[in-house]
């Protein structure tokens, strides 16, 4: 998934003359969307999906102590560091965690 592409074209989108009621799809022709039956329907989709992959999950093969434990998405060790409030995301891919 592209994040950069779904961002910019959702930006047209929101801009464009045809979002704001009028008939006008020359932005709409240059996204790589436009060709599909259902463009709009494909974009959000693409959008969600970067969002599903930002929400948090939980690590795998936490220790006792809750101080460590696997990133489900690259395999690296997570540490946590002080407060949880502080350790939000792997260091290695960015992958959102949760330490409950």
């Amino acid at each position: 998934m592209d994040r950069e592409k779904v961002i910019k074209w959702l930006n047209v989108c929101k801009t464009s003359h045809y979002a704001v009621g009028i008939k006008e799809d020359y932005p709409c022709r240059l996204c790589p969307y436009y060709e599909k039956e259902y463009c709009m329907k494909e974009l959000i989709s693409d959008a969600l999906e970067l969002l599903k992959e930002q929400e948090a999950v939980e690590l795998y093969s936490m220790n006792a102590e809750r101080t460590y434990g696997i990133c489900p998405k690259c395999g690296k060790i997570v540490f946590r560091y002080g407060n949880v409030e502080e350790n939000h995301y792997c260091g290695v891919c960015g992958q959102a965690v949760k330490w409950e």
